[in-house]
């Protein structure tokens, strides 16, 4: 019984540990609170400039703001720059930001697929990939944007069958370097939390890119 008492116990402080560890912040462009994991981090030197902090890690003052074209533009403006970062800044081009938040986006996509290896979750290769397919293993799949067309409706057939959802993303090259191994077609993730981070990452660069694209940010 104390063993079970101390499981639970043990669950619980993990609970509200990862609850402590994603606090709300709120974006300077439409003041809507998010978790900060949801939001660009804005970070500054001592002497003012203004620089993306690709991974929300940085240490000292920060400002957060949605990926979104429109927010960004509006938490550009020196005055709530000044506001946020208690000091005068220099304000970097909304173009700037935009190709800086885009380039975090993708290094953090990177980044959970190395983690997703190092974890021992990551299955490639067409044969060990087919195998934890058939197996039903596989919570989430992603494909190389320049994977064979024939070879993409195998996979395409697989993921209706078994419900797996899917997202393309990077090349064959990009895919295995971020491995750790040669070209790769596919990436098979045996959990599903590393799926779902590549999900809502990659949906926050869609976003990101569609609103730069849209006529209300040119």
């Amino acid at each position: 019984m104390r063993t079970i008492l101390n499981d639970q116990m043990n669950q619980k402080r993990k609970s509200v540990e990862g609850i402590r560890h994603a606090p709300e912040r709120t974006c300077i462009g439409c003041r809507t609170p998010r978790q900060g994991r949801e939001l660009l981090r804005l970070a500054c030197t001592p002497q003012g400039e203004i620089f993306i902090d690709s991974f929300g890690r940085g240490t000292g003052r920060g400002a957060y703001v949605c990926f979104d074209a429109a927010c960004i533009r509006q938490a550009l403006h020196p005055s709530k720059l000044k506001a946020a970062f208690k000091q005068s800044v220099t304000v970097p081009s909304e173009r700037s930001v935009y190709e800086s938040a885009i380039r975090a986006l993708r290094m953090r996509l990177g980044s959970y697929l190395s983690m997703a290896q190092k974890a021992g979750v990551a299955i490639s290769g067409a044969v060990p990939l087919q195998r934890a397919l058939a197996q039903r293993r596989i919570a989430y799949l992603v494909l190389a944007e320049d994977i064979a067309e024939a070879r993409a409706q195998e996979y395409y057939t697989w993921c209706e069958q078994q419900d797996v959802p899917r997202l393309t993303l990077f090349s064959k090259a990009d895919l295995g370097r971020l491995l750790g191994k040669s070209s790769r077609s596919a990436v098979g993730l045996t959990q599903m939390r590393f799926g779902e981070q590549l999900q809502m990452t990659a949906e926050r660069l869609n976003l990101l890119c569609a609103s730069i694209g849209s006529p209300e940010s040119s």
